[in-house]
């Protein structure tokens, strides 16, 4: 279904779906052939009903490239589709490369509620990751209400009262609790 012959019928069945709700595609190597991973993405932009996509457990093999590519591939599914309102991307090891472009994208996305990363990064990239790209991105997605999996990088859980208690992810947390409380 997801390379080879099959793989345009596929994206076809998708692209002309008008009732699409929610699609988990959970554990299944999504990442291993990035370019029809691509396909499929592009084929969900511009689904009327498409509201929930999972990925959750699709690991990138770990390399920039890779992660970039997933990271681009998914901030096209942000910025364009008109009706995506949950995002699951746990366990994808996307990794700094990859979680930049989402961030960036985020910013343009008019109807993402919330998204779920539990991404292990390195906590330099971390702290400043939080302050220059979640913060304004977290400001200028208005639509956002829940964000989940920023604070635990596997490389800093030593330090992970420190990041949890940083005060731009406190920032972060009181926009996003001031949304879900109104």
């Amino acid at each position: 279904m997801f390379k080879g012959p099959a793989l345009p019928s596929c994206c076809d069945a998708l692209r002309n779906s008008m009732s699409l709700k929610t699609l988990k595609l959970c554990g299944v190597m999504y990442w291993a052939d990035t370019e029809a991973a691509s396909q499929l993405i592009a084929a969900l932009e511009g689904l009327p009903a498409l509201h929930e996509l999972s990925l959750a457990f699709n690991r990138t093999d770990g390399t920039p490239a890779v992660q970039r590519a997933a990271g681009e591939c998914l901030a096209r599914l942000i910025a364009r589709s008109t009706s995506l309102r949950v995002l699951n991307l746990c366990d994808t090891i996307l990794g700094e490369a990859g979680m930049t472009p989402i961030f960036q994208a985020l910013g343009r996305s008019r109807t993402l509620v919330e998204l779920s990363l539990y991404e292990g990064i390195g906590s330099e990239f971390a702290r400043n990751f939080v302050s220059d790209v979640v913060l304004p991105a977290v400001r200028a997605c208005t639509c956002l209400r829940k964000l989940t999996g920023l604070a635990n990088a596997r490389d800093f859980r030593a330090d992970f009262e420190g990041i949890v208690r940083t005060p731009t992810l406190k920032v972060v947390e009181d926009i996003l609790g001031d949304r879900r409380r109104r």
